[in-house]
C-alpha cells in the first residue's frame, strides 16, 4: 500500500531538493548509489553473491565493478528468476498471480506487500517485475513531481492506456489527482 507521507517525501526530494551543482556531482552522487545498490544485491541476491562472485565494492569505482559482472538478458533473468530477486518470491506463483491478474482483470492481489506485474512479452519471453510498497511510494513522488505542471495542490486528472493497469499505476490517486486506467484490452468506449 502506498504510504501518502513518502509520496511527499519523495516529491519534495525530487522536485525541490535533489539538484546537482554540476556534472561533477551528479556523476559522484550516482558513483555512490551504484557502490550501494551493488552492495544489496550481493548481501541479498543469491544469484550475485553465489553465482557472479561480485567483488567487494572497496577501492573500485562503480564503472570497474559494472565491468566485472557478466551481463545477462531477460531470459537469464527469468530463468534464475528465484535466485535474483531479494526477496523470496518464486517465479511460478507470481506468474500464476500476474495471469489471473490479467485474466480477470483485477489487478489488486499482491504477494504479501509485493505488487506483481508482467512484461507484455513483445521479445517473446515474458518478464516479471516486483514492487515493494517503499518503491510504489518513491515511483509515485518522482512521477509526480516530474509530470505534475501545477504541483500537488493544483487539480490533475492522469490517464493511463496500458495493456495492464497495477498497484503501482493507482498509487498516484488522491483527492487532488484522479487517475484513470483505460484498458487497451476493451474498447476505447
Amino acid at each position: 500500500m502506498t504510504n501518502k507521507l513518502r509520496v511527499l517525501q519523495w516529491y519534495m526530494r525530487t522536485k525541490y531538493f535533489r539538484r546537482f551543482r554540476d556534472e561533477r556531482a551528479l556523476m559522484e552522487w550516482q558513483e555512490r548509489q551504484l557502490k550501494r545498490h551493488l552492495r544489496f544485491i550481493s548481501d541479498y541476491s543469491l544469484f550475485y553473491s553465489y553465482y557472479l562472485q561480485l567483488p567487494s565494492t572497496n577501492g573500485y569505482s562503480a564503472k570497474e565493478l559494472l565491468a566485472s559482472l557478466t551481463p545477462i538478458d531477460k531470459r537469464v533473468m527469468m530463468d534464475h528468476f528465484d535466485t535474483l530477486n531479494t526477496v523470496g518470491i518464486q517465479k511460478e506463483e507470481a506468474f500464476k498471480l500476474a495471469l489471473s491478474s490479467e485474466e480477470t482483470r483485477d489487478f489488486s492481489p499482491r504477494m504479501g506487500t509485493m505488487t506483481i506485474g508482467m512484461s507484455s512479452g513483445t521479445s517473446g519471453n515474458r518478464g516479471l517485475f516486483l514492487v515493494s510498497d517503499d518503491e510504489q511510494s518513491q515511483w509515485a513522488g518522482i512521477i509526480l513531481a516530474k509530470l505534475l505542471p501545477h504541483g500537488l495542490l493544483a487539480k490533475e486528472r492522469i490517464a493511463f492506456f496500458l495493456r495492464a493497469n497495477s498497484n503501482l499505476y493507482n498509487s498516484v490517486q488522491s483527492g487532488k489527482i484522479r487517475f484513470h486506467f483505460y484498458d487497451l484490452l476493451h474498447s476505447l468506449q
